[in-house]
């Protein structure tokens, strides 16, 4: 009896050997195939490219008082009016007259510049009675305010933005100077130093920079366009039209042009000109023309008529003396 349960016992221990020995060969074992632990995966996150930004509202623009005046920032505020003129000046920098700048009640402490009227601006105004040098405002229709000075001014305006009103801020301001030979000032707002540089986006488009080159002339019932020139004098004469329109009493002249007096003078560009008809010419740099047939003389080409035959000029201009009235 003995020897069968020594032998048992030796079975049994040599059967637990053998099973020792088999899950201890790691080289046979088969390799994992289960997925990670999500948390292992969250805590070491693969790197994905940046999503492309919405556009943000631009913070500050850039005031230049004078075309070679310094530039200051103009800080903006948060709010639809300060964006939409964020969203103008970044396609196209503004350029803008100053022809009231002393001949009105409060010029000593606060100046407007007048915004073309093409310009669509929101606005939320409010009754403002007080206003603290350097702070920016926006008044209907299209026309930005700028105190430079403390003031007691009611108004309703829609807060846009303010300067830091620096010693030097004010001098600017006040010593901008006018322009030879125009009797105006300039004043000019482009995108702020923290705005990216315009990217295919931003840059103003063939069909924008059409519609600025164009201005309105109604003639009776009758409105029509035309495509200013290249150079100076039409600028000059863009920037007048920006103030508001400009009516001109025009008479008829050698059976080939009407021609009436300007109510300022224009920079000239004189160059020996064969008229054509439609073509808008400045003369003597107070009196603007308008041809419906040829003429040669030195001349200054300020835009040309669109859309009209030679025929349909002429009757829409009529015989004798007419009115025409240019604006933007």
């Amino acid at each position: 009896m003995k020897k069968v349960l020594v032998f048992i016992c030796l079975t049994l221990c040599a059967l637990i050997a053998a099973g020792c020995s088999q899950t201890g060969d790691t080289s046979s074992a088969p390799v994992s195939t289960a997925v990670p632990d999500s948390s292992v995966m969250e805590s070491q996150p693969e790197s994905a490219p940046e999503s492309a930004p919405e556009t943000a509202s631009a913070t500050t623009l850039t005031v230049r008082f004078g075309d070679q005046g310094a530039p200051f920032t103009m800080h903006l505020y948060d709010n639809d009016t300060a964006a939409a003129i964020a969203r103008h000046v970044g396609t196209a920098d503004w350029r803008l007259p100053i022809y009231h700048y002393d001949d009105f009640e409060n010029s000593e402490v606060m100046q407007y510049y007048d915004i073309p009227s093409r310009y669509e601006i929101p606005s939320n105004p409010e009754s403002i009675t007080s206003e603290k040098a350097g702070e920016v405002y926006y008044s209907e229709p299209n026309r930005i305010v700028l105190f430079y000075g403390d003031a007691q001014v009611s108004g309703e305006y829609t807060p846009v933005g303010y300067f830091d009103a620096t010693e030097d801020f004010v001098r600017a301001v006040e010593e901008n100077p006018v322009l030879e030979g125009w009797g105006n000032k300039i004043v000019q707002i482009a995108p702020g130093s923290d705005e990216p540089e315009k990217s295919q986006t931003s840059v103003i488009t063939t069909e924008e920079q059409e519609e600025n080159d164009m201005i309105n002339l109604q003639i009776g019932e009758q409105n029509l366009t035309a495509k200013l020139a290249d150079n100076t004098s039409a600028q000059a004469f863009a920037e007048l039209l920006q103030e508001g329109p400009v009516t001109v009493q025009m008479s008829d002249y050698g059976n080939f042009e009407k021609v009436g007096p300007l109510p300022t003078s224009l920079p000239e560009n004189n160059q020996q000109i064969t008229t054509e008809p439609g073509d808008i010419i400045l003369y003597q740099g107070n009196s603007m023309t308008v041809y419906y047939d040829v003429n040669t003389w030195n001349f200054t080409r300020l835009g040309k008529v669109q859309g009209v035959t030679q025929q349909q000029l002429k009757d829409i201009l009529g015989e004798g003396d007419v009115e025409i009235t240019f604006s933007v």
